[in-house]
């Protein structure tokens, strides 16, 4: 009996040790941006989020700001580390939501579903930003139109004419009014 003990103690010490050391590399969303080139902590801001917790939120009235993206590719991933750069210096600690577009953009017809679900005009690997008030969008990044003055999107670009938003002022407009 006292062998099963000490076999049963082993087995429990060895499995306790591997959760311990696998909860050292951070999140699977640290995991994935890290080893595509992000320099970024590992206790990031940046947590995945699923279609159907973002549906959950929209319909209990949530306001936030949703991103999306791929580890694979460049630009989202260089997005990612500016962002996650302002969020150090704002100390913002109140999370981002990121939903992975790397399996969505595969398949024609799962991006049709996201996208009738999410309210977006596309879904790409590059990063896009919606902010949502329940139901109601307030801000959406794959819809931007540098010609309409009205596009909500218009205070993120880069220069007034420009067809360019800056990530940047997304973060800071998320850090400043999501931190009140």
């Amino acid at each position: 009996m006292k062998k099963y003990m000490k076999l049963l103690i082993a087995v429990m010490g060895a499995l306790v040790l591997f959760l311990s050391l696998a909860s050292c590399s951070g999140s699977s969303f640290y995991r994935d941006f890290h080893s595509a080139g992000a320099d970024i902590d590992t206790d990031c801001q940046f947590s995945y989020i699923t279609l159907d917790e973002v549906k959950a939120k929209r319909d209990n009235g949530d306001k936030f700001v949703l991103f999306l993206g791929s580890s694979t590719d460049s630009s989202c991933v260089s997005k990612v580390e500016q962002i996650e750069t302002e969020a150090k210096d704002y100390k913002y600690t109140g999370g981002l939501f990121f939903l992975s577009t790397t399996d969505i953009t595969s398949s024609s017809s799962k991006s049709l579903e996201y996208i009738k679900a999410l309210g977006t005009k596309n879904i790409t690997t590059d990063m896009v930003a919606v902010e949502y008030n329940g139901n109601e969008i307030l801000f959406d990044t794959s819809k931007y139109d540098q010609k309409d003055d009205g596009d909500p999107c218009k205070k993120f670009a880069i220069y007034a004419d420009s067809s360019t938003l800056s990530f940047l002022a997304i973060a800071d407009y998320v850090f400043y009014y999501y931190t009140k």
